[in-house]
């Protein structure tokens, strides 16, 4: 069985914080919208472990990024890609149960990632080196793209 469990955690809070607000529950269970059987239930975080889960989110991601290069990162996208295509069956089932569509379909969009992911990685090195802008009298003027962080 995979595991993506930085996924998961992310997807519940995302799911908590929208509905702690309107409701009492303590979980939520997707269902497949075919045979109406529970695939999967999510217990909702309480606000104290969200905002400790964005707070160590946002300081691993500054440790992370000052502590790597590009060709790390790009490494990790690779093994993260590759361990997709490795699982892509169970995935792929998972879907389909979570979505009620075929089989065929949800394959389909794991090669689709797969494929965007691979030619994003390819694209990265030259998209994200600095900038050199004309000279100015006195400058030395470039952009640099540097990663936003954690968005929360």
């Amino acid at each position: 069985m995979y595991r993506f469990s930085t996924f998961h955690f992310r997807l519940s809070n995302v799911f908590s914080i929208r509905s702690l607000s309107s409701s009492s529950a303590s979980s939520f269970s997707v269902d497949n919208p075919y045979s109406f059987d529970t695939v999967h239930t999510i217990n909702y975080d309480h606000w104290d472990i969200i905002e400790k889960k964005i707070k160590a989110s946002k300081l691993a991601q500054k440790k992370y990024y000052n502590e790597t290069n590009l060709n790390d990162r790009i490494q990790l996208c690779h093994d993260f890609l590759n361990n997709l295509k490795k699982n892509e069956k169970d995935i792929a089932y998972d879907i389909t149960n979570s979505m009620g569509k075929p089989l065929s379909q949800s394959l389909n969009e794991i090669n689709g990632t797969l494929d965007r992911g691979f030619n994003m990685i390819d694209l990265a090195p030259d998209v994200l080196k600095d900038d050199i802008l004309d000279n100015k009298e006195g400058f030395y003027r470039k952009i640099v793209k540097e990663p936003l962080g954690i968005i929360a």
